[in-house]
């Protein structure tokens, strides 16, 4: 009887899926055709942090992080 309550419920969850697929699609293939991607020439963030010291913080802080 599950599959029998369920079926319409999952129709529709593909239905709404594929139609999401298919605007994703649409908006990146159609809508930006013509425009360049984004090429990253430079770091986003600041040369003073120091990655190295906030994953030993890590660490100690938590004792089950895994790295």
């Amino acid at each position: 009887m599950t599959g029998v309550l369920g079926s319409p419920i999952i129709l529709i969850l593909a239905i709404t899926g594929g139609y999401f697929n298919w605007a994703v699609w649409y908006h990146e293939v159609v809508e930006h055709a013509e425009e360049q991607h984004f090429i990253l020439t430079k770091n986003l963030h600041s040369n003073t942090i120091n990655f190295q010291a906030i994953l030993d913080d890590c660490k100690k802080q938590i004792p089950t992080f895994n790295t």
